[in-house]
């Protein structure tokens, strides 16, 4: 790509490297790697984006079907003029135990082992904050983000939340799985309830956090108490244990939403528009 002359004296100003000008075009969708981690992660900066600036950040987190492009690509269509970057990371806690049969996911055996000595957990934990440390030293990101997933990226959404409310702005639950993983001491999958692994910062109360939840499951001709409405019920069940664990641990209120009418999925139109508010009501500072 070639590179403007006012993009290009910001760089060099910034004393970026010759890898870290590859900005993309404002309305694109880009795959990138974190520079100080091997997360990869896809990246679109929206429409007027230009350097020198300051931007919100919304990190958008897959369910299992691990289609990270088709995420970015809906959030995309969602976000019209917001002058929102976008950010969906290859993160590896939101599948189940076969998530490494995900052909969307591009990284090598040597990355795959270190995840093996490390952990799913380990690897997001590190892998997220370095992704956001991109965002903000390459494009101006602001230094807290909205954070939002669906169904079973409820287990990074939450345990992620729970862990570090300092890293987000607000976040939107959609839908979302929780089994309380990753919040014991050893980092394990199992169901646990450790104080000791959740934050325990002064301002965790005052973190926005919201929980959307569709209306109906496919097929919506099914009878009201078939199979797919047991799974939603589950599903609702699993989102109020996560949000039980947040105010026993004393995270503020969260409120719980049922989308009238609308299907399962990660409703980037709702999520996207209720960030408007937070912004509106306590503009962020660089």
């Amino acid at each position: 790509m070639r590179i403007t002359l006012p993009i290009a004296v910001y760089l060099m100003a910034a004393g970026l490297s010759a890898q870290d000008a590859a900005i993309p075009a404002p309305g694109a969708l880009v795959l990138r790697r974190a520079t100080t981690h091997p997360m990869a992660y896809r990246l679109s900066l929206p429409e007027g984006w230009k350097p020198g600036g300051t931007w919100p950040v919304v990190m958008v987190i897959e369910a299992a079907g691990m289609d990270f492009a088709g995420l970015a690509k809906a959030f995309m269509a969602a976000r019209g003029d917001r002058p929102y970057i976008l950010v969906v990371p290859h993160s590896l806690t939101n599948g189940s135990s076969r998530y490494r049969e995900a052909t969307s996911f591009t990284y090598t055996a040597a990355e795959w082992a270190q995840v093996d000595r490390q952990g799913r957990w380990a690897f997001d934990e590190a892998g997220l904050p370095a992704v956001l440390a991109d965002v903000r030293r390459l494009y101006g990101g602001e230094a807290r983000a909205y954070l939002t997933g669906w169904e079973s990226a409820g287990h990074t959404v939450w345990g992620m939340t729970l862990r570090h409310p300092e890293w987000w702005r607000g976040v939107a639950a959609v839908s979302t799985n929780y089994q309380g993983r990753y919040l014991d001491e050893a980092n394990s999958e199992s169901r646990c309830d450790e104080p000791t692994r959740v934050s325990t910062r002064a301002d965790r109360a005052a973190l926005p956090v919201k929980a959307f939840f569709c209306d109906v499951l496919p097929p919506p001709e099914e009878a009201p108490q078939g199979p797919h409405e047991r799974a939603r019920q589950a599903l609702l069940a699993q989102t109020r244990a996560a949000m039980a664990q947040a105010a026993r641990h004393g995270f503020g209120a969260i409120p719980l939403e049922v989308q009238s009418g609308r299907g399962h999925g990660p409703m980037p139109e709702v999520v996207l528009a209720w960030f408007d508010t937070l912004r509106s009501s306590a503009p962020a500072k660089p």
